[in-house]
């Protein structure tokens, strides 16, 4: 499966691709499973659109869909003894079972619900995988989003079910989550779940985790072919093996009893003697004592990682020595990667329990447990170190220690004073079942949240008896997405992707790295193991699915394969201690200086360079030639201006080694450094393909001025350019109409963008003419581009309030009602409003809420002017046609500022001026004086798209099947329908143009706060050439954009394939042969 929302099924063996079937799916999809016994005819798939689909291979057909989950839905597992069942796993926190043999009907009530962790963990968790065990089908394995595995008994369970509320439920309702906190009926405690019917496994140091910019979650679990062990990705963290047979418990601060046992004899243990040192029980093997020395010689050049599998080999072929063990815990110490304290207490464990007389191990256990912040563990150890070896206890390293601990011992004393002094204002409980857990905040950009604070007994109680991990695997990075995956190859290896774009191989006795083989241009998230040959198939970002298997072996070097593995494994280790915005820096090839750093930042920074000093990162030393290379030196500019906004100038480019002819689209971000604004615009950029969305193709960030520029090609026209060539014939009593054909092209394909956007969950917030681009004569030549990003939001967890994101989104001629009227939430319909906005105005050449009048200033969404705008249009809002209209905040303004006086009334009765009163307006009307009947396709939509109530407005998918794209003409790819194009391309502009400008422009960006987009700072160079602002009719220009969130940019577009076979639009099978 795949973002394009296809399923491909091949024969690997042949490289052929056996069939593509249209799954139906409107977002990405993550899963994909064939029915056991089904003779590979019956593929169930579940996606980002909540739902779950069944597929007949032979008939191409869907033959169950269910939409019984309200989030996204992450995996589906099937049981090799159930070829009628299956499981979802989704980020509503539930679990379903599915059996085909029974009827399945969706509702608000959920009746085959088999695990429901809402009930345990508050209203925020979040299932990320599930798996079913090979060898007893019985026991399922689920991750979520938090440290902990949990090995579920089927036997034990039975499906119940679960009611949701009607809002949470609609389709596209924001604040549904959030409601789910004041209902008490969610934190019931589940009744079909004895409290044996579930086991749970965690690394030993992860209950107490807290991190600043990382929260954990599971990202994919694998049983091995024998069905004894548990694999775990463990996102933000590193991979684990449970062993679910022989478990064990998390290590604590209890030295084995032997160390109290009895002296042993001077030539066979300990003996201290002045300056003598510990002595082995038995002397090593030659071959073990040759890799103990040259570990400890790797060790001291400090090659860390090198030394630790030099260890990890010596104790695999002797797992009874205690100085391997000790030695490689002091080297655990000295990397500190995520872990590496947890692994050195237990390799001090097991040296204690081989050797009790091992004071260094003990000592070493004591350092740990202060290091992991255990300090009551560390003290009672510590007290039990100095009985057992008093001769050591005036030493400089163990009063210096001694110190440490006991001043932290007393510094949480004191912190416990003050927070048992201020806990009078502890929120109270719903339920005496439920406590409540303190969590940090997390003040991740990107990062999703943690569950609630709400976690129930029984959730405590399971927790509290988790078990621990028998094998860490570790040297990838897995914190972008939250898919990736790690599987066992065979039974002798251990494989995952990384963020770099990697996949590592594991050996599975020693835990060393194996292999490293680059996989995809950006993340490998999928690899799968052929059940029965050696054959692996990886995927990530890239659209293509890559197979491996063995090559002879004739001496030649794979050319995917990573040398300097030691080096790669560090760069991810740095990588996953970076906050998220130095992380999108450095997948730009760019790294911040020290001295630039805040202080929140330094401490991430810090272990960035105990190890590899003030170098860059291995990636960027591996793109260095490439990522330093200067704008100036690869392209041609100078003199080419053709844009010149409030922050930034946009330049017409080609390169200079002629490579090619194609013209590019450079934008310069005026002043240094890079707003939050534009890192989410880039980061979204990066992240969405589509043939209809603009396409950042590359980022240059000048490390002598700080400068930042962004590359895409270069549009020659956009739709404000387009209207304003129909208007000002039209104002010439010359009428030249935008073209029907090219006017339901350029609709079709803007509808086709923004449903990629809506379906992959971002509201673009900021739809308008000026920011959608038409490509010019070249290999796009008439393709709509969708651009200008920087408002652009996420919205798969719920939007905070306006006031505190956003106070005015959408520039105001644009702006859906709602968000006039102060709308606190807001879903997709804002995006469908905007499209009806730009329909109307290409129909008729004018804009048709055009407002003359506007206050730039003010960051209060309600505006007057703009909604009479509207109201002389469409007609007053009645509450049967608005329901909601008396839950918007700004109702009772309105109702004072539009209610109409007696004196008015009787104006009208008296004169007849109609024209004074809503009731006489209506869209029909408006559209008449512009002679668009109403019985034609073309108004009927636009009536769909220009409803008051957001709830009644129709979708982007719903539109793209309305039959006005079903009558002739057909909209074409080509918006311009190889006819020759009209349109005068753009301009450049002088500096005289634009230096006397800048510094008005300059100075009323500063005035506004909001870094509104204001394009009567651009003056008459602005009106000539458009590429960031609008400009209205007669030269008026119209109301901007405005947010406290940061600058508004421009972007022109990357050449892109359409992602569906034979150039068909996303979700419409209707225009194959034309489109």
């Amino acid at each position: 499966g795949s973002d394009d929302c296809q399923i491909i099924l091949w024969n690997p063996f042949s490289r052929r691709k056996i069939k593509t079937i249209q799954s139906g799916h409107q977002g990405n999809i993550f899963s994909v499973k064939f029915l056991p016994f089904s003779n590979n005819s019956t593929v169930v798939s579940g996606a980002a659109d909540y739902k779950i689909r069944v597929h007949d291979v032979n008939l191409s057909e869907t033959t169950m869909a269910c939409s019984c989950h309200t989030n996204r839905v992450k995996r589906l597992a099937v049981a090799p003894n159930q070829p009628s069942m299956f499981w979802s796993a989704a980020e509503d926190g539930l679990i379903l079972q599915f059996d085909l043999r029974q009827p399945h009907s969706c509702s608000n009530i959920c009746n085959n619900v088999l695990i429901n962790l809402l009930s345990l963990m508050g209203p925020n968790p979040e299932v990320k995988c599930l798996a079913v065990n090979p060898i007893r089908p019985e026991l399922l394995a689920v991750g979520a989003n938090d440290a902990y595995v949990r090995l579920y008994d089927r036997r034990m369970l039975s499906p119940t079910s679960y009611k949701r509320r009607q809002d949470s439920y609609a389709e596209g309702y924001l604040d549904g989550e959030n409601r789910r906190e004041n209902d008490d009926e969610y934190y019931l405690p589940p009744s079909n779940m004895p409290s044996n019917c579930v086991e749970y496994f965690v690394a030993g140091h992860l209950p107490n985790y807290k991190k600043k910019f990382r929260n954990l979650a599971c990202t994919y679990l694998a049983f091995s072919p024998q069905g004894n062990e548990l694999l775990a990705n463990l996102g933000g963290e590193q991979i684990y093996l449970f062993d679910i047979l022989r478990k064990s418990r998390p290590k604590t601060f209890r030295v084995p009893s032997t160390c109290f046992g009895e002296e042993h004899s001077n030539h066979n243990g300990y003996h201290m003697n002045g300056t003598a040192k510990y002595q082995f029980k038995s002397q090593l093997p030659v071959y073990l004592d040759a890799l103990r020395q040259e570990a400890n010689d790797v060790f001291a050049k400090g090659q860390h990682t090198a030394a630790i599998e030099l260890y990890n080999e010596a104790i695999s072929l002797c797992p009874n020595t205690a100085v391997l063990y000790g030695n490689r815990a002091a080297i655990f110490m000295k990397r500190g990667w995520d872990g590496d304290l947890y692994c050195a207490l237990r390799d001090c464990h097991k040296a204690l329990e081989i050797d009790s007389d091992f004071f260094k191990a003990h000592f070493r256990l004591v350092r740990c447990l202060y290091e992991l912040r255990r300090n009551t563990e560390a003290y009672e150890c510590f007290k039990v170190f100095k009985e057992k070896f008093p001769e050591h206890v005036k030493t400089q390293a163990c009063i210096a220690l001694d110190r440490d601990i006991n001043k932290a011992i007393s510094a949480k004393t004191d912190q416990k004073q003050h927070d048992c002094s201020c806990s009078t204002t502890k929120s109270k409980v719903r339920d005496p079942n439920i406590d409540i857990e303190e969590l940090d905040s997390n003040s991740s950009l990107f990062a999703r949240s943690e569950p609630g604070a709400f976690i129930s007994n029984q959730e405590r109680e399971w927790r509290s008896s988790a078990y621990d991990f028998s094998e860490r695997f570790c040297g990838h990075c897995n914190t972008t997405t939250d898919i990736k995956e790690a599987n066992f190859f065979g039974s002798n290896y251990i494989i995952a992707g990384s963020d770099d774009g990697t996949f590592f191989t594991w050996d599975r006795k020693t835990t060393n790295i194996a292999r490293i083989l680059k996989g995809d241009s950006s993340i490998v998230n999928c690899l799968q193991p052929h059940p029965s040959c050696c054959f692996l198939a990886t995927s990530g970002i890239e659209s293509v699915v890559r197979l491996w298997s063995p090559r002879p072996e004739d001496g030649r070097r794979e050319s995917r394969e990573v040398i300097d593995v030691e080096d790669q494994a560090q760069s991810n280790q740095h990588r996953m201690n970076m906050n998220p915005l130095q992380t999108m820096l450095m997948n730009m090839g760019y790294r911040i200086p020290y001295d630039e750093e805040n202080d929140s930042d330094r401490e991430a920074n810090r272990a960035l360079r105990s190890t590899a000093g003030d170098t860059m990162d291995y990636e960027y030393k591996q793109k260095l030639s490439m990522e330093r290379a200067k704008v100036e030196d690869l392209f041609e500019y100078e003199g080419c201006k053709v844009g010149r906004g409030t922050y930034g100038h946009v330049y017409k480019a080609r390169r200079k080694d002629g490579s090619d002819s194609r013209d590019y689209a450079l934008k310069q971000i005026e002043g240094t450094g890079i707003s939050m604004s534009a890192c989410r615009e880039i980061a979204l950029l990066r992240e969405l393909k589509h043939q209809n969305v603009i396409n950042l193709q590359r980022v240059f960030l000048s490390h002598n001025d700080r400068r930042v520029w962004l590359l895409f090609d270069f549009a020659e026209h956009d739709l404000w350019h387009i209207i304003k060539y129909h208007r000002a014939a039209k104002a010439n009593k010359k009428p030249v109409m935008v073209p029907k054909g090219m006017i339901k092209s350029l609709l079709y394909q803007i509808l086709d963008g923004i449903h990629y956007l809506h379906s992959n969950w971002v509201l673009h917030r900021d739809l308008k003419p000026a920011n959608i681009l038409v490509m010019g004569e070249g290999p796009e030549r008439g393709r709509v581009k969708i651009a200008d990003m920087g408002f652009a939001r996420l919205f798969n967890s719920p939007l905070k309030p306006l006031a505190d994101l956003d106070p005015v989104v959408v520039t105001f001629w644009y702006r859906a009602p709602e968000l006039l009227l102060g709308a606190r939430h807001y879903t997709k319909a804002i995006d469908i409003w905007a499209i009806g906005c730009i329909f109307a105005e290409l129909l008729t050449s004018e804009p048709i809420f055009h407002c003359r009048q506007e206050d730039i200033k003010t960051s209060n969404p309600y505006h007057h002017d703009q909604l009479d705008r509207i109201f002389n249009v469409m007609g007053f809002p009645l509450e049967k046609e608005w329901e909601d209209i008396k839950k918007m905040p700004e109702h009772q303004t309105l109702q004072r500022d539009f209610k109409r006086s007696k004196l008015r009334k009787l104006c009208e009765k008296l004169f007849y001026l109609l024209f004074l009163s809503y009731s006489s307006a209506s869209l029909i009307k408006y559209m008449e004086k512009h002679k668009i009947k109403p019985d034609t396709k073309a108004f009927l939509l636009l009536q769909k798209l220009l409803l008051m109530d957001p709830a009644r407005r129709i979708t982007s998918e719903v539109a793209m099947q309305d039959p006005y794209f079903h009558e002739e003409p057909l909209p074409t790819v080509d918006v311009f329908a190889s006819y020759p194009i009209p349109y005068p391309k753009r301009e450049f502009l002088t500096d005289d143009e634009n230096d006397d400008k800048a510094d008005t422009t300059k100075a009323n960006a500063n005035q506004n706060n909001n870094h509104g987009q204001n394009d009567n700072n651009h003056g008459q160079s602005a009106k000539r050439v458009r590429l960031g602002g609008l400009v209205g009719p007669g030269g008026v220009p119209p109301p901007v954009t405005t947010s406290n969130s940061g600058n508004t940019s421009h972007g022109l577009q990357t050449s892109l394939q359409f992602a569906n076979n034979g150039g068909k639009p996303a979700g419409n099978n209707a225009f194959q042969q034309r489109y």
